[in-house]
């Protein structure tokens, strides 16, 4: 996770489009391209946001899916017994085509809770397969690492939600409409209860109040204190990418708004190809011709 706030991007994006005072790009216009572009620098770069956790497989299956907010599968590294917490053997990746052939009935061997070996399609992305399969009772856990899509710095409201959905990293209950109305609104103290089964009428009067269930919010200060989910090293890819959507909101008044909005879109797209080869020429799991001559060998 990064450091720069998001508050901090608002503030460099609004710099350079010189619209300090947010009277054509409010906060909370710019606080979504913050979120678009964590989620396609993700999408394009998978690896940018990664998770690694201890997950419960499925009983009687060789059949698994990823975790809830998970994009694709990159490892499965080791086993974890049946707690969660024993370590055990690696587990190695295999082509599926490889096992069907060699042993077509290894989906109904006897179950077992240590995994040898998963397999993985990148066209089913979101499910991913294991051998030998899972007992009836008492599974295996497995340490997966996937990409992962980044939460947004504040959510949007949702119905019948707990109120501890809504809570930031800066420990603050925030919360956005559905439909952006430009504010932003605040359960203070330590909440209780979920949301309603319906969204309220929200105030647009400083400090005004509703009651949203078991919750009372209270319109405040546009704020996003949180940092970024993605590495600080992404903050200035950001930027291009929030400038260059803000600039596209002209494009039809003004064609040298679209061509702006182009040429930072461009580069925004640049920096992620130039950052994925750098990353390529210093990873020392990929040996490279570029590396030799770096040593000077």
């Amino acid at each position: 996770m990064g450091t720069i706030t998001g508050n901090e991007l608002i503030a460099r994006t609004a710099n350079q489009l010189q619209d300090l005072d947010h009277t054509r790009w409010s906060m909370a216009e710019l606080l979504n391209y913050i979120n678009d572009a964590q989620r396609d620098i993700v999408m394009r770069k998978p690896d940018a946001y990664t998770k690694s956790e201890s997950t419960v497989l499925t009983i009687s299956e060789c059949k698994q899916s990823l975790p809830s907010g998970a994009i694709m599968l990159l490892d499965i590294s080791r086993n974890l017994g049946t707690d969660g917490a024993t370590l055990g053997r690696a587990i190695t990746r295999i082509e599926r085509p490889i096992i069907d052939q060699q042993w077509p009935d290894w989906q109904t061997d006897t179950g077992d809770a240590e995994v040898l070996h998963y397999m993985y399609d990148e066209k089913d992305p979101l499910n991913f397969y294991v051998y030998p399969p899972q007992p009836a009772a008492s599974p295996g856990y497995v340490e997966l690492i996937y990409s992962g899509i980044p939460d947004p710095l504040i959510k949007t409201w949702s119905p019948s939600t707990l109120i501890a959905s809504f809570l930031t990293e800066s420990s603050l209950y925030q919360v956005l409409p559905m439909i952006n109305n430009d504010h932003l609104y605040r359960a203070g103290g330590t909440p209780t209860g979920s949301t309603g089964t319906s969204e309220p009428t929200w105030p647009t009067s400083d400090g005004g109040t509703v009651v949203d269930g078991d919750i009372t919010w209270t319109e405040t200060t546009f704020d996003v204190p949180d940092a970024i989910t993605l590495k600080d090293t992404f903050a200035t890819i950001i930027v291009d990418y929030m400038i260059a959507f803000s600039l596209f909101k002209d494009a039809n008044i003004s064609a040298v708004a679209g061509q702006k909005g182009m040429s930072h879109y461009q580069a925004y797209l640049a920096a992620l190809g130039t950052k994925t080869m750098a990353e390529n020429v210093y990873d020392p799991n990929v040996p490279s011709a570029a590396k030799l001559s770096i040593r000077g060998t």
